[in-house]
């Protein structure tokens, strides 16, 4: 053991930069990995804390369609959904649902938050968390409750205090039942107070927090009993990995989805097809990093040969020989590891403070906490990869004799060792790892049919051709050398070396072009999204936002701001009456408007007439892509009235936009007012369409004089926001990019330097002859920008179908409409990329061929 630790600290100790860039490679490939998985746990965990401060881990909140339905059969229901149900609770209870009097004297009373709990206790929710005393469970009788820190320092109380819940006196329910509010009296006649005893505190978290800490949690039961008139929910957790939104398609159909209380943050369409675009992008650094470490292991297995025919025979046994250099690979790898993990958690924790985030730029982080899984498994790919660099080569050595191995000089009488390499390679990088990789990323695995769809379709046209160029590195041998042609005039010499370098190892090329290729094809195919989505901005826009201003204040009556239709300029005016949570944003538009001048339903008076005498929605194009919904198919709604089934009109986005996101349906008024009681001065909202080069500031104080508003928006302003937002939002992508590209350089580096210490003796014995530095220099830099030119034609082949394909498979995942949009200024930038990319990789080679002694190098064995 001491012996190969002796072998292996000479190596690093002889080869510096070996070992740097070998460290680096491992580093790199992890850090990008471990920084992209870091970040996005605690993009995820802020947006929760953000959003759910006051409220437990509840994927779904859930209402029946039928309200009479029994509570256990709703829950058989969805406990049979095992494919994507994981846990089912029921809540019953909401503000004011009791006054709570304590049993000692001089103690009081007080309103309070009343929350009944199934089942018991309630830690797959993490609704609250215990201080003191213990938790509720189903054993325990309906008369024990757990209250919140706050209310019992307000009242004095400790565990095992009694305490008196009693029905709220003041407190009505009232359903929109046609049009009209109805008081629920069923519910209040059947309340009572209940005798209950603390059996727990809670600290001051989640459902404990509401209502500044008022608040008692106990049974289902007794919350039913206290609070009859308050209503019942449904919550839900799905199973790690379901697909989320074919989860929601599955319960549309009986059940009301409370949105607006989900907890899969991150996890809509659009959300994780950008959260999936960085970590694919993890990946690409995961395999350039490990490409890196591998050609470099393997090459240098090479230059190392001479040392395996001298242990050889000095009597170290194949076993001794083996484990040296699999020492070797170890020590990298972990030396790799550690610092990879602390650069990546480093870089994870800048990219946080910077507020960039795996869901846009400019979200805050809250907190920070590294979760352990991913960077245990990105270590242990790390370090799997490494060692597989060590030992492919090497075994590949291990029964040559060790007389032929000390007759070998240099790189060219010992290639045969990496016949068949770059199989292993193709087999490694293209399909183990990205397996593995896809294990310990739920959020690809568990992507919808029609996202993994796509996802192997971009896989396949890389493993097309990267795959290809890999197998068969002749096809770079043979542009290589058509590359080099009109070079022979110009440097006859430097072209003759890098030709007979080509020759002699075509693998190493290939790897490097592929390389290079595929960080070149992500920028392509990235921009192609980036520029498609500018354009769906712009076409949407031209829709919706050209020639437009909204307004935001109220409420007033709609024919009490009629006159703003005839304020000079204005084209035609959307009053939006009234706003309801359906399940989704629902508003409603009147008739007047989509058959006015430029409205939708202008040519269509059938349509029109549907619109205002049936239950009938206008929907965005989103919308319809979201919910699965085409026009002519029916969409239920909950009402006061119990479920009315409102019919998919239209869909279009000519209508109906206010300033908010891109998913949106209107309805006529009068059923909002019949369904959910919208009252009559209900005027929130307005929309106006200008006619062209009308001056906003005149109109916008016209209608200041009629309608007082609080909120102001321009269209083109709205437009230039969005395409803010897309620019800035991708500037992430250019980060990651960047540093996988200087992960390539390295790689090129690396490779071309080992070449180049492998033909020492061949650099010795020309310099010997005459070959001054300058021609040296340009051989090396003359194989860069071979690697780089070959990498602009795979990239440019690959890249732009790549692009279309990725951008129609985003539209369908994301329910978008982004054109194909060819970013042509990033197209015309591949080439100068890559020239500069293998420009600058060839200086540190070129650089210590010419500081070789040739008379040293001569004499190299």
């Amino acid at each position: 053991m001491r012996l190969t630790f002796f072998v292996v600290w000479k190596s690093w100790a002889s080869n510096r930069l070996r070992t740097t860039l070998t460290v680096l490679g491992v580093a790199l490939g992890i850090a990008v990995v471990t920084a992209i998985h870091v970040l996005d746990h605690n993009t995820i965990q802020s947006r929760l804390q953000q959003r759910l401060v006051d409220y437990g881990r509840v994927d779904l909140e859930l209402q029946p369609l039928d309200p009479t339905r029994s509570p256990e059969d709703v829950r058989r229901q969805l406990t049979g959904m095992s494919d994507f149900v994981s846990s089912v609770g029921l809540l019953h209870g909401g503000e004011l649902g009791a006054t709570v009097q304590a049993s000692a004297p001089g103690q009081g009373s007080l309103p309070v938050s009343l929350y009944g709990l199934s089942p018991l206790p309630s830690r797959s929710f993490a609704f609250y968390n215990i201080a003191d005393g213990a938790d509720l469970t189903d054993l325990d009788s309906d008369r024990f409750v757990l209250v919140a820190q706050a209310l019992a320092e307000r009242l004095s109380l400790e565990v095992g205090d009694m305490l008196v819940l009693e029905p709220t006196l003041d407190s009505e329910t009232r359903q929109c039942v046609d049009g009209e509010w109805v008081i629920v009296e069923e519910g209040a006649e059947s309340a009572e107070a209940v005798d209950v005893e603390i059996k727990g505190i809670m600290s001051h978290h989640a459902l404990a927090r509401r209502r500044s800490g008022m608040v008692v949690v106990g049974s289902f039961a007794t919350a039913r009993r206290v609070a009859p008139q308050q209503s019942s929910y449904f919550q839900v957790n799905r199973v790690p990995g379901s697909n989320p939104d074919l989860f929601k398609q599955e319960l549309r159909g009986d059940f009301h989805i409370l949105d607006k209380r989900s907890a899969m943050l991150g996890e809509g369409a659009d959300e994780r097809a950008f959260r999936n675009g960085i970590k694919i992008l993890g990946l690409l650094a995961l395999v350039m990093g490990m490409l890196v470490v591998f050609q470099t292991l393997a090459q240098t297995l090479l230059e190392r040969l001479r040392q395996i025919g001298l242990m050889r025979c000095l009597g170290a046994s194949r076993r001794s020989v083996a484990a040296i250099f699999l020492a070797d690979g170890l020590l990298l790898a972990v030396a790799g590891a550690i610092l990879g993990v602390a650069a990546g958690i480093g870089l994870a924790y800048t990219m946080g403070r910077l507020q960039w985030t795996t869901l846009g730029l400019g979200k805050e982080i809250l907190g920070f906490e590294v979760p352990p899984r991913p960077v245990l498994l990105a270590v242990g790919l790390g370090i799997f990869f490494t060692l597989a660099g060590s030992a492919f080569p090497l075994f590949k050595a291990r029964n040559l004799p060790p007389l032929q191995v000390l007759q070998a000089r240099g790189l060219g009488d010992s290639g045969y060792l990496l016949r068949g390499v770059n199989i292993f390679l193709f087999m490694l990088l293209v399909i183990v790892l990205p397996v593995a990789y896809l294990a310990m990323t739920p959020l690809l695995s568990e992507a919808g049919q029609e996202t993994q769809y796509v996802f192997l379709q971009v896989v396949g046209i890389v493993l097309l051709s990267g795959g290809l160029l890999l197998v068969s590195p002749m096809i770079i041998k043979t542009g290589g050398r058509l590359l080099l042609g009109p070079m022979r005039r110009i440097w006859p010499l430097p072209a003759f070396l890098v030709e007979k370098a080509l020759g002699r190892g075509p693998g190493r090329f290939a790897a490097a072009v592929c390389s290079l290729a595929v960080v070149l094809v992500a920028l392509i195919a990235l921009k192609h999204i980036s520029y498609s989505l500018r354009a769906e901005v712009v076409q949407f826009s031209a829709k919706t936002l050209d020639d437009h201003v909204f307004f935001e204040g109220g409420p007033r009556r709609a024919a009490d701001l009629a006159r703003i239709q005839a304020i000079p300029g204005v084209q035609s005016v959307e009053f939006f009456e009234g706003e309801v949570d359906a399940g989704f944003l629902l508003r409603g538009l009147s008739v007047d408007a989509l058959v006015a001048d430029g409205g939708l339903l202008v040519d269509d008076p059938d349509s029109a007439f549907v619109y205002r005498s049936t239950r009938s929605l206008v929907v965005s194009k989103r919308w319809a892509e979201l919910h699965w919904k085409q026009a002519g198919q029916d969409v239920a709604v909950l009402t006061g009235s119990g479920t009315q089934r409102y019919r998919v009109l239209v869909v279009s986005d000519d209508a109906g936009f206010f300033p908010d996101e891109k998913v949106w349906a209107v309805a006529s008024p009068a059923w909002l007012r019949l369904d959910f009681c919208v009252e009559m001065a209900s005027v929130e909202r307005i929309a106006l369409e200008l006619t062209p080069n009308t001056e906003t500031a005149a109109v916008r104080a016209q209608v200041g004089e009629l309608f007082e508003h609080s909120w102001f928006k321009v269209g083109r302003d709205i437009e230039a926001y969005l395409l803010r937002d897309v620019t800035r939002d991708f500037f992430l992508f250019d980060v990651l990019l960047s540093m996988i590209l200087v992960l390539v350089g390295a790689g090129m580096v690396n490779t071309m330097t080992i070449a180049a210490l492998g033909r020492a003796r061949e650099i010795g014995v020309l310099r010997a002859l005459g070959m001054d530095d300058r021609h040296l220099r340009r051989s090396f830099l003359l194989e860069g920008l071979v690697v780089a030119s070959l990498a602009t034609v795979l990239a440019i082949a690959m890249g732009l179908p790549l692009g279309t394909l990725i951008v129609g498979g985003l539209n369908r995942v994301a329910g978008l409409e982004a054109p194909v949009t060819i970013p042509w200024i990033y197209v015309a930038l591949v080439p100068v990329l890559a020239l500069a990319t293998g420009a600058i990789a060839a200086v540190l080679p070129g650089s210590r061929a010419v500081a070789i002694d040739p008379a040293q190098a001569v004499r190299y064995e």
